[in-house]
């Protein structure tokens, strides 16, 4: 019933999706150049590690606003 208001929240999934994909890009080119004894190569994966983490909740907490709002 109040589903038009979903575009006023934050973490829209075309934004979401946008994110992932430069995930994916960075992690396929930390894979083509492993590297595990260098400090900066540990440093990016860490880094990416924390990214894919903030991005999994930040969708999980937009797909609950959004159902929330949807249902209402």
């Amino acid at each position: 019933m109040l589903g038009h208001v979903n575009q006023y929240l934050h973490d829209r999934p075309d934004t979401l999706a946008a994110e992932l994909k430069t995930l994916e890009e960075r992690v396929i080119l930390l894979a083509r150049t492993p590297a595990p004894q260098e400090r900066d190569y540990l440093l990016d994966l860490l880094d990416i590690r924390a990214h894919g983490a903030e991005l999994a909740l930040r969708a999980t907490q937009s797909a609950l606003l959004h159902q929330a709002r949807a249902a209402t």
